[in-house]
């Protein structure tokens, strides 16, 4: 992923996250308990910052991963209502994403703009096998 963020022009900057950031996201996992989601990525362009999430194809609807989802997605929405101080050249807008290794693989050679619409759809889709499941609880 770090060759397409590098060769994307619109990626004003990026970085792999690690245990060491404060970007945590919470949720409730599915028995209540109170746990933090850390996304793999966070890409800024001039208009939005993503936070990127890649998965192995096999992991997609796993219900943790679905319900991380879920919270990461919201959690970009509240950020998005926030603004940011006048002082900074940076979008409030957030966005979740996630892009599956096939999803990948199938596109190599795109840069991270092309990615944006597959990886919002795959998201979507997510969302809506999550929201699914909650339904019929």
């Amino acid at each position: 992923m770090a060759g397409v963020l590098e060769q994307s022009s619109e990626v004003l900057t990026y970085a792999k996250l690690d245990k060491r950031h404060a970007l945590l996201i919470p949720y409730r996992d599915e028995y209540g308990i109170l746990r933090e989601y850390e996304v793999d990525f966070i890409v800024k362009t001039m208009d939005k910052v993503y936070l990127l999430e890649t998965k192995a194809d096999k992991d997609l609807y796993d219900h943790a991963v679905l319900l991380k989802a879920k919270a990461a997605h919201i959690w970009c929405r509240s950020a998005s209502k926030v603004s940011s101080p006048e002082d900074r050249l940076q979008s409030n807008q957030w966005e979740y994403l996630v892009l599956s290794e096939e999803l990948f693989k199938t596109n190599s050679g795109l840069g991270f703009g092309m990615f944006v619409p597959l990886c919002r759809e795959l998201r979507n889709r997510m969302i809506e096998r999550y929201d699914e499941i909650l339904a019929r609880r």
